[in-house]
């Protein structure tokens, strides 16, 4: 647990270096997914376009945390934090997004007086995103695994 948040401050560290660099500070999202069994609730910084040579092409790193539930048969709760890359193709205000990234879950302990780390899972997301130019208002939709329905929305800087 110690080394995951030494590891998120670093990438925060280097997301806020990477802003002051440019113009634009990057934005947050609160992303929602379920597949009706499996949810998440996140809150995910993006950094500002790393590529900056092309306006129908942007990468942007991303890292953030938030919570998850499963329910089966019995219900599970925890912590998670995502670390990754999101690629965005289009123009204007409508863009293709496709996102990688890695999530780190965290559960109770038996005793239920600390987190514990369960595992790492790789989250794959493509979906539509509503980016207007000149605006801060961020709309996205779409899939990915393990998040079938995946909904999100946020603010630039």
């Amino acid at each position: 647990m110690k080394k995951s948040l030494f590891i998120f401050a670093y990438f925060i560290f280097q997301l806020i270096s990477f802003g002051q660099k440019f113009p634009q500070f990057g934005s947050i999202h609160l992303n929602f997914g379920t597949v009706f069994v499996y949810s998440t609730k996140q809150l995910v910084y993006e950094s500002p376009d790393l590529y900056k040579k092309n306006n129908l092409f942007a990468v942007q790193f991303i890292a953030g945390g938030g919570l998850w539930k499963a329910s089966y048969t019995q219900e599970s709760k925890g912590s998670l934090l995502t670390f990754g890359t999101s690629i965005l193709l289009g123009k204007q205000s409508h863009f293709l997004e496709h996102n990688s990234s890695l999530n780190f879950h965290y559960g109770q302990s038996l005793k239920g007086n600390h987190a514990v780390f369960i595992g790492t899972l790789y989250r794959p997301y493509l979906g539509y995103r509503f980016q207007p130019k000149d605006k801060h208002l961020i709309l996205k939709i779409g899939s990915g695994w393990k998040e079938i329905i995946q909904l999100g929305v946020g603010w630039r800087f």
